[in-house]
């Protein structure tokens, strides 16, 4: 009965609540920045770098040190820009 009745009944909007509706919009990722960094819940992180040619030479236990993540700090405010498109 509920079904039914929520079928044939109309919902009225008022312009103003559609007004309110339609101004907001989301923001776009950034997807450059989306690939590079990972958002955490204390921070921002990025991949190590120096792994990808050109350490033929290195040890295995350094090898591994370059494989994680290594926490970005915010000094100089550079990522405020990026931080709220990831």
């Amino acid at each position: 009965m509920l079904g039914r009745l929520l079928q044939t009944a109309r919902f009225v909007q008022s312009p103003v609540q559609m007004m309110l509706m339609q101004t907001r919009t989301k923001m776009k990722t950034h997807k450059a920045a989306a690939k590079r960094f990972i958002k955490t819940g204390t921070g921002i992180k990025r991949k190590q770098a120096g792994r990808n040619h050109g350490n033929g030479g290195f040890s295995a236990n350094t090898l591994h040190h370059l494989d994680g993540f290594v926490k970005i700090s915010n000094r100089g405010q550079h990522l405020k820009k990026i931080g709220r498109y990831l």
